[in-house]
C-alpha cells in the first residue's frame, strides 16, 4: 500500500524535526503542510496544493506546477524560496528513509524563480492616501494614539507593543524603544503625536497594574499581533483597498523622511538598523526628486569646496581608487562631523575624526561611510586608565590594573576597607558589584537562613555552619531522601530529583511507547513535565508529558475491567485493597506527621493530620502520599513559609536601600520586581541583589 503525504510528513516530524528547534519545525511544517492536531492548513502549502496522494504518485511535473503557483502569487521571491528549501529538505529525507518507496530526487529538475537581494528589493510602503484616509476615520482614543505613533516614529510592532510610560518622553517628545537583539534606541517623533499620546494617556488609559503605554481591551499589555489587527481594522474602516499593516506603516516613514531630505544617518538610528545599506533601500527616488535634491546641494550660489572630478565617479566594489582629502572632508560634512587628517593611505587604514561636541577618535573612511559615528556620544569608546581609576574611587577601591582591551576582559582591583585584591570586569563593577569579601561578611548567614532556603527547596538542612555561602554544608531530599553536599549559593534543589526530570531523547521516546505498545508522534520537549502528543493502537491520539503515560484514554473509558486486564496481560483485575491504621500510621512517619483518625472507608476521605509543629488539618490518604512526590503537606507551614520569603526579599531592599515590589517567584532563581531611590524598575532575582548588583538604569546600562 502507497504511503499517503500527510503520513510521510507524519514520519518526518517523529523521525527527523523532533530533533529540531520547534521554530524550524513550525517554519518547514507551514510549508510542507502542518499534519499536527489542532494546526492550520497553511493555503500554500504542499498539502493543500497536491491533496493527500500518495508520494509516489507526486512528480516532477505535479511539483513544477505548484512552484509556478507560488512565483505567480504575490509572495516574494525570498518566500518562494523558503518553500523550495523545505520541500527539498523533506524529498531528500524520504529518499533516505527505507520505508518510503522513493527513489528519485524530483525536486532536482524543479525551476525555481531566482531570488532577489533584499538590498535590491524596493520597500512596500503604503501609500500617502491611504495614510491621510486612515488618520481622518474615527477611532478610539487609544487606536489614535497607536496609530499615529507608529506613523511618525517608525517603529515595528513589538517596540509599540513594549513600550512603558518610564521611557516615554512626552515634553521633550522623544522615547525609548526596545529593538532587535535586545538593543535599544531612542526615537523622536511631532508635536501632535505627543499631544494625542498625552490624551491617552491622562484621560482614556484605564488604571492597570502594567507599566506599558498601549493595553488591549482585557487591560493587559498589548500584542504585536493586536496592534497588527488594529491597523487592519482601521484601515478597512477607511476604506483602503491596499495591503496595510505596521511594518508597511514603517516602510512610509522612512520613504517619506528620505525624500523630504533627512540624513541618511539619522534615517538609519531612528530605524534601528543595524546595516547601512538596508536603509539605502529607502533612498530610490523618482528622476524629478534626485535632481531637487541636487539642486538643492550644488545649485546656483552654493560656495562648494573645489574637489576632484573623481569624487563623481561610479563606485564599485572593486575600486582601488585613493580617496583624497576632498572625500574625506565631503564625507565628514555629510555625517555632520569634522576630519582632523592625517591622510591615510587607504580606505581600511585609520586616520582622525571630530564631532560637534570636541570628541576625537580615529576610524577608517569606510568605517564613517557606512554610518558609525561618535563613540563617545555613543557610549561605546574605550575607556581610559582615568575611566578605571574614577569608578575605582566611586566604589571605594583601587585599580590594580592591567590596562584591559575592552570593559569585558578582567583587570585587577583592591579594596580600601580590606584590602582585598581580585580580578573583575569594569562591567561587571560598573552594573553595582564590590569587593566580594566585603559582601561575604555583610551577608553572613545564620542557621535560620539556612533552613528558610531548605524549605524553599523541599529540603533540609543537616549542617554544620559553613565560614560562608561558598563552603560546603550537607542536605537532605524530602522527596526522594536523597544526602549530598553542597553550598549555600549553589542549592538549586535535589540533583537525584534533577536527573529523574532530565530531559529524554527522542529513542528514549519510542522506546517507552513501544513497551506500552502505542506510537510517539512528538514532538520534543524541553522536559519530561511538558506534553507531547502519543497515538495507540486503535488511532486515537491524546496529550500527555513522559512521566504521565499510563495508557490511552479513550480506549481506558470504553473498555470493561476484565478487558483492561487482557491488555496489561493479568489474569485478573486486583480490587482495591482499603489501607489499615497500620499503613496510615506508616505513612505519617514517613513524612515526618501524626496521623489523628479517625479511620475512613477509603483513601480519598480527608482525616485528621498533624505536623512537627502542631498544626492540625483535615486531608486524605492518597493527598499526602503525593505529596511526597510533590513536596506538599501541612497548608499552614507552606503559607508561613512563604510569608517567611516575603520577609527576606523586603529585608533585603531595605538593605540595600531598594523597594520590592513582588510578585513572590516560585525559587531563588526567577526574577521579580524592585524599584531603587530614584524610581528606576527593573526585574532580577534575589540572589543578585544579595551579591551586590543594583539598579542598571543608575548602572548606565540603560
Amino acid at each position: 500500500m502507497s504511503t499517503l503525504l500527510s503520513s510521510a510528513i507524519d514520519l518526518f516530524v517523529v523521525n527527523y524535526l523532533s530533533t529540531k528547534r520547534p521554530s524550524y519545525t513550525d517554519w518547514i511544517l507551514g510549508r510542507l503542510g502542518d499534519v499536527r492536531p489542532g494546526r492550520p492548513l497553511r493555503g500554500n502549502s504542499l498539502l493543500a496544493t497536491v491533496g493527500d496522494v500518495a508520494v509516489t504518485s507526486i512528480t516532477a511535473t505535479c511539483l513544477q506546477g505548484w512552484a509556478n503557483r507560488l512565483a505567480a502569487s504575490d509572495l516574494t521571491a525570498d518566500t518562494v524560496d523558503g518553500y523550495r528549501r523545505a520541500v527539498v529538505t523533506f524529498w531528500r529525507w524520504m529518499a533516505k528513509w527505507p520505508e518510503l518507496p522513493i527513489t528519485a530526487d524530483v525536486v532536482g529538475v524543479i525551476s525555481w524563480p531566482e531570488t532577489v537581494p533584499i538590498s535590491e528589493t524596493p520597500p512596500r510602503a503604503v501609500s500617502d492616501e491611504a495614510v491621510e484616509a486612515m488618520l481622518n476615520t474615527p477611532m478610539t482614543m487609544r487606536d489614535q494614539a497607536m496609530l499615529r505613533f507608529l506613523l511618525f516614529t517608525g517603529v515595528r510592532s513589538n517596540e509599540a507593543a513594549t513600550l512603558t510610560i518610564s521611557r516615554l518622553h512626552l515634553r521633550e517628545r522623544y522615547a525609548q524603544v526596545h529593538g532587535k537583539g535586545g538593543k535599544r534606541r531612542n526615537v523622536v517623533f511631532d508635536p501632535l503625536t505627543a499631544q494625542v499620546v498625552e490624551c491617552f494617556l491622562s484621560e482614556h488609559r484605564p488604571d492597570a497594574p502594567h507599566d506599558e503605554v498601549f493595553l488591549a481591551d482585557s487591560g493587559a499589555p498589548i500584542t504585536p499581533s493586536g496592534i497588527r489587527q488594529m491597523v487592519q481594522r482601521v484601515a478597512e474602516r477607511a476604506g483602503v483597498t491596499e495591503l496595510v499593516s505596521p511594518h508597511r506603516l514603517r516602510h512610509w516613514w522612512a520613504t517619506k523622511a528620505l525624500a523630504a531630505g533627512a540624513s541618511p544617518a539619522f534615517v538609519q538610528d531612528q530605524m534601528g538598523h543595524a546595516d547601512f545599506n538596508t536603509t539605502r533601500r529607502y533612498a530610490r527616488f523618482t528622476p524629478s526628486l534626485l535632481q531637487k535634491q541636487y539642486d538643492a546641494a550644488f545649485g546656483a550660489g552654493y560656495d562648494a569646496p573645489v574637489v576632484s572630478p573623481g569624487l563623481f565617479e561610479e563606485p564599485t566594489l572593486r575600486s582601488r581608487r585613493r580617496r583624497t582629502a576632498a572625500d574625506y572632508h565631503n564625507l565628514a560634512q555629510l555625517r555632520g562631523i569634522a576630519w582632523q587628517g592625517p591622510l591615510p593611505r587607504n580606505v581600511v587604514s585609520k586616520t582622525s575624526w571630530a564631532c560637534a561636541d570636541g570628541h576625537e577618535w580615529a576610524a577608517t573612511y569606510s568605517s564613517i561611510q557606512q554610518g558609525t559615528g561618535c563613540p563617545s556620544c555613543a557610549g561605546v569608546a574605550r575607556k581610559t586608565a582615568d575611566d578605571y581609576h574614577a569608578l575605582a574611587a566611586e566604589r571605594r577601591l583601587f585599580w590594580v590594573g592591567p590596562e584591559p582591551r575592552n570593559v569585558h576582559e578582567s583587570t585587577g582591583w583592591l579594596c580600601r576597607e580590606c584590602h582585598h585584591e581580585w580580578e573583575t570586569a569594569y562591567a561587571t563593577l560598573r552594573e553595582g558589584s564590590g569587593c566580594p569579601q566585603c559582601v561575604t561578611r555583610a551577608l553572613a548567614l545564620t542557621e535560620a537562613d539556612y533552613r528558610g532556603l531548605a524549605e524553599t527547596k523541599l529540603v533540609a538542612w543537616l549542617g554544620p555552619l559553613p565560614l560562608n555561602t561558598q563552603t560546603p554544608t550537607r542536605w537532605l531530599c524530602l522527596v526522594c531522601d536523597h544526602e549530598w553536599e553542597i553550598s549555600y549559593n549553589g542549592l538549586r534543589g535535589c540533583p537525584a530529583c534533577a536527573v529523574r526530570r532530565r530531559r529524554r531523547g527522542p529513542d528514549e521516546y519510542h522506546a517507552l511507547a513501544a513497551r506500552n505498545g502505542y506510537r510517539w508522534l512528538g514532538p520534543l520537549t524541553r522536559s519530561v513535565e511538558e506534553k507531547t502528543w502519543w497515538e495507540c493502537q486503535n488511532g486515537h491520539r491524546w496529550e500527555t508529558d513522559y512521566l504521565s503515560v499510563n495508557g490511552c484514554p479513550d480506549c481506558r473509558r470504553a473498555r470493561t475491567l476484565p478487558e483492561l486486564a487482557q491488555v496489561r496481560g493479568e489474569a485478573t483485575l486486583p480490587a482495591p485493597t482499603r489501607h489499615t491504621p497500620e499503613d496510615y500510621h506508616a505513612l505519617a512517619v514517613a513524612r515526618g506527621f501524626v496521623w489523628l483518625g479517625p479511620e475512613v472507608a477509603n483513601v480519598r476521605t480527608p482525616t485528621g493530620w498533624r505536623c512537627d509543629r502542631g498544626h492540625v488539618w483535615q486531608a486524605s490518604f492518597g493527598n499526602v502520599r503525593m505529596g511526597m512526590r510533590t513536596g506538599t503537606g501541612c497548608p499552614t507551614c507552606a503559607r508561613q513559609r512563604r510569608r517567611f520569603g516575603e520577609e527576606m526579599y523586603h529585608a533585603l531592599a531595605t538593605e540595600r536601600g531598594f523597594v520590592w515590589h513582588g510578585p513572590m517567584p516560585q525559587n531563588s532563581h526567577g526574577k521579580s520586581e524592585w524599584a531603587c531611590g530614584r524610581g528606576h524598575r527593573w526585574l532580577t532575582t534575589y540572589k543578585n541583589v544579595r551579591e551586590g548588583k543594583g539598579c542598571p538604569t543608575c548602572a548606565g546600562r540603560k
